[in-house]
């Protein structure tokens, strides 16, 4: 019997991206866009209406500013926990994804048989 001597074919480096990866990847980006678009005019339109020369606007931003300066931490340190906590696993999801997507690369790299070649007569 002869040996099966099946040489390997060298393949392109091509991988055609997963339709879901290609929609997440598109959805975020077009989410990011328009959070920051929003939040841009929204800080926008709060500074030229805060910075008219009314006298009562002008009252107005000086309320907002002892507001803000006795604002204490000892208020809302919950919600700055949470904040926090939620920016971790944000962070831990985005190393996992990197990790399962490395275990998907290997797993498929590690059942890709050789295609035999079959040589003419």
């Amino acid at each position: 019997m002869a040996e099966n001597t099946a040489i390997p074919l060298p393949t392109a480096n091509r991988q055609l991206m997963d339709l879901f990866d290609f929609y997440r990847y598109v959805l975020g980006t077009v989410v990011t866009v328009y959070a920051i678009v929003v939040t841009v005019q929204s800080a926008l339109g709060w500074h030229a209406w805060l910075s008219q020369p009314d006298r009562h606007i002008s009252m107005l931003r000086r309320y907002l500013i002892i507001i803000g300066l006795r604002l204490r931490v000892s208020e809302f340190w919950a919600d700055m926990v949470i904040s926090v906590l939620l920016c971790a696993i944000f962070a831990i999801l985005f190393a996992a994804h990197g990790t399962v997507r490395q275990i998907g690369k290997i797993y498929d790299d590690a059942h890709r048989r050789p295609q035999p070649i079959h040589w003419r007569s």
